[in-house]
């Protein structure tokens, strides 16, 4: 983005889809106004999200949490939520629970009573090893992944020092894919009761910063952003990766839209 004194403002893109809408109020008050008249109003976080939220960088297991918390309360310092990290699970595995967390859901009845919540993070990456439904299914089948170009094998990436797959939250098959595997962990598993989910690496990223990508105008596009000295593709996946609706690279920037708005539902 650029501004001039004219007054002007240039934009300079490398490609993508670009989406513009002008409000011209008069009143600052007025374009906000038009603004939210267009979009809608923000969603209303629920109130405990508005509080005090704390977290360590990695739970040892579930009593350390509960330590953590007692401390919290003998210190006197408020509170209202909990954050416990992917350590929850096994090696970062989705719908997984790791032996050392057994407890977890005991606490999160207890915050609940005191008025509190847990929030959990949770990865939008599958493990392409795991056996376990819901990923047995969508292993066996390739039917929820994000593609390679021009081949019908999902893009296979690293995380968290795991090779994943990533699903195609564009299409809906997938999204009640999702749907059902939170419906069966989390509720007729009767695992952890959480308040609310955070998510990261959400671009999709892909730790294996070594690969090559083929040479084309979605991978090396022929114009380059003067900050940027790596590919475009650097920690995430290749450019011409395909979703059911289009490629990576006019995705990139609204793939966590889609994992929100999938977990959401």
């Amino acid at each position: 983005f650029y501004l001039t004194p004219f007054p002007s403002l240039s934009f300079r893109a490398m490609g993508g889809i670009l989406d513009t809408y002008i409000f011209l109020g008069p009143s600052p008050a007025q374009a906000i106004e038009q603004f939210q008249q267009t979009f809608g109003l923000p969603k209303l976080p629920p109130y405990w999200a508005l509080g005090a939220q704390f977290a360590v960088k990695q739970f040892l297991n579930d009593e350390h949490v509960s330590l953590f918390i007692n401390n919290l309360k003998m210190s006197k310092i408020g509170f209202d939520s909990i954050f416990v990290g992917v350590e929850h699970m096994n090696n970062g595995t989705m719908f997984t629970i790791n032996q050392n967390f057994l407890g977890l859901n005991r606490i999160a009845e207890q915050l609940k009573m005191e008025g509190r919540a847990m929030v959990l993070q949770l990865l939008a990456a599958v493990g392409n090893n795991t056996q376990n439904y819901p990923f047995s299914e969508g292993i066996s089948t390739e039917r929820y992944w994000i593609l390679e170009n021009f081949f019908s094998s999902g893009v296979v990436g690293k995380l968290l020092g795991r090779h994943v797959l990533y699903p195609d939250f564009t299409m809906e098959k997938t999204q009640e894919w999702w749907k059902d595997a939170f419906q069966r962990f989390f509720v007729t598993n009767n695992q952890v009761k959480f308040d609310g989910i955070f998510f990261d690496y959400l671009t999709p990223f892909d730790e294996n910063m070594n690969k090559t990508c083929p040479n084309n105008k979605w991978n090396y596009p022929p114009f380059k952003f003067d900050f940027m000295s790596e590919p475009i593709y650097n920690a995430t996946i290749c450019m011409d990766s395909r979703y059911e609706i289009s490629k990576h690279y006019n995705i990139h920037g609204m793939y966590s839209h889609y994992v929100i708005e999938s977990t959401a539902k």
